[in-house]
């Protein structure tokens, strides 16, 4: 490996590691401060801007929750599947579970906010989508160094 490359690689994980703790700290203010009014409004306003840009209207405000929902757990995951290759996708998959569902039971008791058992199975999806997308994407990376090493047929 050339020395450009190895020199990359720290400054890389550092990058996934600070991206990571952005998430990390940006998703628990999320889900545990009592700002449900504000994210109510965020996901309107979202609803009407993507109107305004030609999404139809049977994208409703519920998708978008949804959809956001998915991304509070897909980009954390994918960095930390990405910083952790060894962890197996199901392994991610259990800790969104334990972590999303711990949220809703903080946010049922101690937060005057829904706890939904809904967000818990999009939580866990999202996750099981960002580690997934790691996977193929190493896949699909190897699968394209293994044919470069291969003589070609004929």
């Amino acid at each position: 490996m050339s020395r450009p490359a190895r020199e990359q690689r720290p400054a890389r994980r550092s990058l996934l590691v600070a991206l990571l703790g952005a998430c990390l700290i940006g998703g628990l203010a999320i889900v545990l401060l009592p700002i449900g009014w504000m994210l109510n409004r965020f996901v309107v306003w979202l609803y009407y801007a993507g109107r305004s840009m030609g999404i139809p209207p049977f994208v409703t405000i519920e998708t978008y929750d949804v959809a956001l929902n998915l991304l509070l757990f897909a980009l954390p995951v994918a960095l930390a599947a990405t910083l952790w290759p060894r962890v197996r996708w199901w392994l991610w998959a259990l800790i969104a579970l334990t972590l999303s569902t711990t949220v809703e039971l903080v946010q049922f008791a101690a937060l005057p906010r829904d706890a939904s058992a809904a967000d818990v199975l999009v939580n866990t999806i999202g996750a099981v989508v960002g580690a997934g997308a790691v996977a193929l994407m190493r896949t699909t990376r190897r699968r394209t160094a293994e044919s470069r090493l291969r003589p070609p047929k004929g």
